[in-house]
């Protein structure tokens, strides 16, 4: 049920374009939280992060400035599992190529470094990814080609990360939404970073039943009707580009709401073989927007129902 969802997310770290191979200065890292640690909301890893980042709660990211800046992000998914789609072949098999690919421990978990341009000219994607059998997590930073001590700066943030295993986090302290439970027909099962996994049954469902219907609610930043649009056009690009899926059929519809009217995306798609159905569409709130996504590979019409009541069950946070 999630693989679109864990594949488009993980790709989003590696947009690269090619260059030459490079080398990096450490093998390893280790440290232990300290009182100079802050814990990243949403998750339960630590970072010293200097004064002059500024936390843009919106974008989910750290920032000194518009093109100086990082974001940690975790997903409950065994490393081991997701490192198909972190290794070099696989990140080249999407055509591109990383400067610098090193594995490492990350203090005591497997990881790798990764260095390499963004999609973005003049830009340079660096980080970390590493885990165990229970979850995954990165640091992701952005920094200008041109900016030395800039990146020098965030390669000592990425020395500083620690992963608490044992905190207690509340998964929901990201979320900008709520739900009407009376007339939402589904369950929190996980959550991916900032992307809120509901099935029918929620924790008690496995998310490798394929043949479970699933929604994924994800905070965005707020974006006019207009730029709905264009998210929605720019998610099937990638669908189509990084994920290798094929559209066999999609369709645009309006759903009116008590305060808005949404644009409705509803296709069917083929990928690795298997077809799937996706009903996506972004809501706008006053300050914020939300991507919402269902999927299922059978019983489309009962679950497009279900899929259009969640639509009208959910509600921006005041």
């Amino acid at each position: 049920m999630n693989n679109l969802f864990l594949t488009l997310f993980l790709s989003l770290a590696f947009l690269y374009s090619c260059t030459e191979e490079e080398s990096v200065d450490f093998s390893a890292i280790n440290t232990t939280k300290t009182n100079k640690h802050t814990r990243i909301d949403g998750t339960k890893t630590f970072a010293v992060i200097p004064e002059s980042y500024e936390h843009i709660k919106s974008l989910a990211r750290y920032q000194k400035k518009e093109r100086l800046y990082f974001q940690i992000m975790e997903m409950p998914v065994s490393y081991e599992d997701a490192k198909v789609n972190l290794s070099k072949k696989a990140i080249e098999a999407k055509g591109a190529q990383v400067d610098v690919y090193k594995e490492m421990k990350i203090n005591s978990y497997d990881g790798i470094y990764f260095e390499g341009p963004s999609k973005y000219p003049g830009e340079t994607k660096l980080g970390v990814w590493f885990g165990d059998e229970t979850f995954v997590a990165s640091i992701v930073a952005v920094c200008q080609n041109s900016d030395v001590e800039g990146k020098k700066e965030l390669i000592e943030i990425i020395k500083t990360v620690v992963y608490d295993k044992d905190f207690d986090l509340d998964p929901f302290e990201l979320a900008n939404f709520t739900v009407d439970k009376d007339s939402f027909d589904f369950k929190f099962n996980t959550k991916f970073n900032t992307m809120f996994v509901f099935t029918p049954n929620g924790v008690a469902d496995s998310t490798e039943n394929l043949e479970l219907p699933g929604v994924t609610i994800a905070p965005l930043p707020f974006m006019s009707k207009k730029g709905t649009e264009n998210y929605t056009n720019e998610l099937i690009q990638r669908y189509e580009t990084q994920q290798r899926a094929t559209f066999i059929s999609e369709k645009m519809t309006e759903l009116e709401l008590v305060d808005q009217s949404v644009s409705i995306f509803e296709a069917e798609i083929e990928m690795k073989g298997k077809i799937s159905y996706l009903y996506q569409t972004v809501l706008i709130g006053k300050e914020s927007s939300l991507l919402f996504m269902g999927t299922c590979t059978k019983d489309k019409e009962q679950n497009t129902k279900m899929f259009e009541r969640a639509v009208q069950a959910i509600r921006f946070k005041e």
